[in-house]
């Protein structure tokens, strides 16, 4: 009976946890301010992107704001890890002009690189939030400090208090978020 009842402990911590988890990527998910004038534009090259072992696809993303803002680009991955694929260890200067097409990677890129899909299967989304004022996650430890690219697994509910708060300090039209959706699969 002692180790049934520990195990159910366990059980409900482990089940605890991935709840939490799960609201903090839906939270982030669902963070969105249909009073902005500001505009993204938000699209990626392709609706369904394939895992290859070895050889996954790559991932373009476009944005096209309105007005000049800061760019964050997070990818909500269907893992259940957040990264930041925008600014990145490539490309920091975050800051784009009105009416400017701009693709993630870009052409002025310090080295070429690319954001890669790499799965599970599944729905993954990149969420697109522009600000008119620079947003710092540099007080969040993330899971990989020398990857060009940060990612949030155990401290995910820090990036999303850091960005809730941070944004609603703002005034309305100092912010906006886009999302964009696609699938990753196995190949046929």
């Amino acid at each position: 009976v002692d180790f049934i009842n520990k195990a159910a402990g366990k059980l409900a911590e482990l089940l605890s946890e991935e709840i939490r988890y799960s609201y903090v990527l839906k939270s982030l998910a669902q963070l969105e301010n249909t009073q902005s004038k500001l505009k993204i534009n938000l699209a990626v090259d392709k609706e369904k992107y394939y895992i290859r072992e070895g050889n996954p696809e790559k991932v373009t993303v476009t944005v096209n704001p309105n007005s000049d803002c800061y760019i964050y680009l997070v990818n909500i991955g269907s893992s259940g890890t957040i990264t930041v694929i925008f600014p990145n260890g490539y490309e920091d200067k975050n800051f784009v002009k009105a009416g400017q097409k701009f693709e993630i990677p870009s052409a002025n890129a310090a080295e070429p690189y690319a954001f890669e899909v790499w799965g599970p299967p599944g729905e993954e989304s990149v969420k697109a939030i522009a600000t008119r004022e620079k947003i710092s996650f540099e007080m969040i430890n993330p899971g990989n400090r020398d990857d060009p690219f940060k990612y949030y697994k155990d401290n995910v509910r820090e990036v999303l208090n850091l960005t809730t708060r941070d944004l609603r300090v703002k005034p309305l039209n100092q912010w906006a978020t886009e999302s964009v959706t696609y699938q990753v699969s196995n190949p046929k």
